[in-house]
């Protein structure tokens, strides 16, 4: 009996340690991905691989706290973290949403790059697939994803580099797919691209956030 429970502890221990390496590697290809711009396409799905939805946009980055997700077609939509607050318009619609930054992105696939690193394994168990892919399984139970996978470019010796697609699996197995192309990490974005003014006649719902002194503008390696 002492030993079966020995066991299990030793073989839950081995699981906890590779599970906390598997972070900290992923960590470790973030870590250095201070700006990334890239386009991307984003492909819905069904549980039965039926795609429902197509759009295609712009994204920039500047870690951390920065994130502009642009998209272009079909319909214009903005998602914008500033650093402070997070907003979200719709042309469309005449409307924005602004809430603060700070915990809006916890446990969702955008804090993978917007937040600074240090915080991936207190909301996700990690596992390194190999080849410069890594599954994500969200901790909080009320998240509305069941998993995450994370796909990166691998140089010649198979280590991560930059983005290449991600892929959101939801908990009735309708499937995100967002492909990245024409990526670089090599220019520092503008200073305006995370700034947003309400346009005239938009409704605006929510509150900004409050500053946080960390933030800060990083420059392209």
């Amino acid at each position: 009996m002492f030993a079966r429970v020995a066991l299990a502890v030793g073989i839950a221990g081995a699981l906890h340690a590779t599970e906390a390496d598997d972070a900290a590697r992923l960590e470790a290809v973030l870590a250095p991905l201070a700006t990334f711009e890239a386009d991307f396409e984003q492909v819905v799905t069904d549980a039965d691989g039926i795609a429902l939805e197509t759009s295609t946009g712009r994204m920039t980055l500047n870690r951390p706290g920065r994130l502009r997700w642009e998209v272009r077609e079909p319909w214009p939509q903005l998602v914008l973290a500033d650093g402070i607050s997070l907003w979200v318009h719709e042309p469309d619609l005449e409307q924005a949403t602004v809430r603060p930054l700070a915990g809006a992105l916890a446990g969702t696939p955008a804090m993978l790059l917007v937040e600074a690193p240090g915080s991936l394994a207190t909301h996700f168990a990690v596992v390194e697939e190999g080849n410069g892919r890594f599954l994500l399984l969200p901790r909080d139970e009320r998240s509305l994803y069941q998993a995450l996978h994370l796909e990166f470019d691998a140089d010649d010796a198979g280590a991560a580099t930059v983005p290449r697609s991600l892929v959101i699996v939801d908990h009735m197995n309708r499937t995100t797919h967002v492909r990245f192309t024409n990526a670089t990490t090599a220019t520092l974005p503008a200073a305006e691209l995370f700034e947003f003014a309400v346009p005239p006649g938009t409704d605006l719902i929510g509150e900004t956030g409050t500053a946080q002194p960390a933030i800060q503008v990083s420059e392209a390696p």
